[in-house]
């Protein structure tokens, strides 16, 4: 498991292969909106809850001024756009890739070069029925697998599980709706393609990251959000 640096380090080269992960909070910490397009703002303007505007907007200031480096541009230049299945890129980002998630506070943005990439960090809670969600999402044999396990272990072993497959869904471009119960994420490569490796997010996380082909050097860093 790749764990956190203890400073926040200029971004060094992006060689190919290599896989940059950046951790940010969310909450508490003064973030600058202004780099943020018409889109973003009109999207968070959308959300209710006040605590889940907040993040959001939060989160794409964050991500704008972690990826903007990579590129040398103001994070306000920075444009993206979506694909038919909802995977986002970067335009005239060239070879540079990313992926971001975020759950309650945290949040997650992994960059490569020349490939595509995943990540997914979810906060490990009891709440979420995965049993019944296993059921549905998982294949058989890690379904089986659970059964195997008693609480908390169960739990905790869901989690872990979720996040592989979500991040391997997210660099392949697919969606839930596809259906991902034949993917069986407990191995190191998945369906013969996409190497899944687990990140440490901080106690009471779960994440992981996904990459086309082999998995080269993986950093995991913590940028803070910043005014």
């Amino acid at each position: 498991m790749v764990g956190a640096a203890p400073h926040v380090p200029s971004p060094t080269p992006l060689v190919p292969g290599a896989v940059h992960v950046w951790r940010g909070e969310l909450d508490g910490v003064p973030a600058d909106h202004r780099p943020l397009s018409r889109d973003e703002r009109e999207r968070g303007a959308r959300l209710r809850d006040e605590r889940g505007r907040s993040r959001f907007l939060a989160s794409r200031a964050w991500l704008r001024s972690v990826l903007a480096p990579y590129l040398a541009v103001d994070p306000g230049a920075l444009r993206f756009a979506v694909a038919e299945r909802g995977k986002p890129s970067i335009v005239g980002g060239g070879d540079v890739g990313f992926s971001l998630s975020r759950s309650a506070g945290v949040a997650l943005v992994a960059v490569t070069r020349g490939r595509a990439v995943g990540v997914d960090v979810e906060r490990v809670r009891a709440d979420l029925g995965h049993d019944r969600l296993a059921g549905q999402l998982f294949s058989p044999a890690e379904a089986a697998a659970l059964r195997e396990l008693t609480e908390p272990d169960r739990q905790e072993a869901f989690f872990r599980l979720w996040v592989r497959k979500e991040a391997v869904v997210k660099a392949s471009g697919v969606g839930l709706a596809d259906g991902v119960d034949h993917l069986d994420v407990r191995g190191d490569t998945v369906a013969g393609r996409w190497a899944v490796a687990p990140l440490d997010a901080g106690p009471g996380f779960a994440a992981a990251v996904a990459v086309d082909g082999v998995l080269g050097p993986v950093s995991l860093r913590t940028w803070p959000l910043r005014a």
